[in-house]
């Protein structure tokens, strides 16, 4: 297990699970001075099983001058990737050389937001798509102004956007995004939260671009923070800034239904 942190100073902390012996101290740490523990547990009956470990710190490089706004690793038939998003409009997709210890991490793509039309663009969330065999990489990003789909073009080796999602009131500051499992489904379903709305997307391949059409608003009484899909992308649940969860299904006629609310 791999977990990664970032803040405002632009550094960011790569974590690894460690075995027992390593949360004793009894055995090489393996980078000396560089590893820290947190939450190691002094109560397991020692045969060394998942949670006696703890955490120890892999690594931590400087990523940008700018506050990191948000983070995700990549599916795992990828391999161990990670994409960043900057204060500045900067995302960056970073390597590690060694997926074993975690150790050394590479910066292999990098582009700024907005950097096509001239405009100052700050990526907020990011996404990646699935994994599905026999298709490229690829992420949702909400920014300042919208949502977009890129994709990677691996013969280019750059990330290209190929569909906007826009709010219907016009450009407006994106809080959430999620992409649902294609798990036996035609077109694949994306969401994005852009004030009081949850918007759910159809995305279509036809040939040489994406078709975006938008199928459903879920309205809130506040602005909606999170948007998160079910293991099987059939179930969306939103949250808002009142303090409401609420659930969404598509009825038998395929439109999307409040099916359930929690406040």
């Amino acid at each position: 297990q791999v977990v990664a942190s970032a803040s405002f100073d632009g550094f960011v902390c790569i974590w690894s699970e460690a075995d027992a012996k390593e949360a004793r101290g009894d055995g090489d740490s393996g980078d000396g001075g560089d590893v820290a523990m947190a939450g190691a547990s002094t109560s397991g009956n020692g045969d060394g099983g998942s949670g006696d470990g703890g955490w120890r710190l892999a690594s931590s490089f400087k990523a940008s001058r700018s506050a990191c706004l948000d983070l995700g690793f990549a599916p795992p038939q990828y391999g161990l990737r990670l994409a960043l998003s900057f204060q500045d409009g900067a995302v960056k997709f970073f390597n590690a050389l060694d997926t074993f210890r975690c150790a050394d991490w590479k910066l292999v793509q990098a582009f700024e937001m907005g950097s096509g039309s001239g405009t100052t663009e700050v990526c907020h969330k990011i996404c990646w798509r699935p994994f599905s065999q026999d298709m490229p990489e690829m992420i949702l990003i909400g920014g300042s102004r919208q949502a977009a789909v890129l994709i990677f073009e691996s013969d280019l080796d750059r990330w290209s956007q190929v569909a906007e999602l826009a709010a219907a009131e016009g450009p407006a500051p994106v809080s959430d995004v999620a992409w649902a499992s294609a798990c036996g489904k035609a077109n694949e379903l994306v969401a994005f939260a852009s004030g009081k709305v949850a918007y759910i997307a159809e995305v279509r391949d036809a040939l040489d671009h994406l078709e975006v059409t938008t199928v459903a608003r879920c309205e809130h009484g506040a602005a909606v923070f999170q948007v998160e899909w079910n293991r099987l992308g059939t179930t969306l649940a939103t949250s808002a800034g009142d303090g409401s969860v609420r659930l969404w299904r598509p009825d038998l006629t395929n439109e999307w239904q409040e099916m359930a609310q929690i406040n």
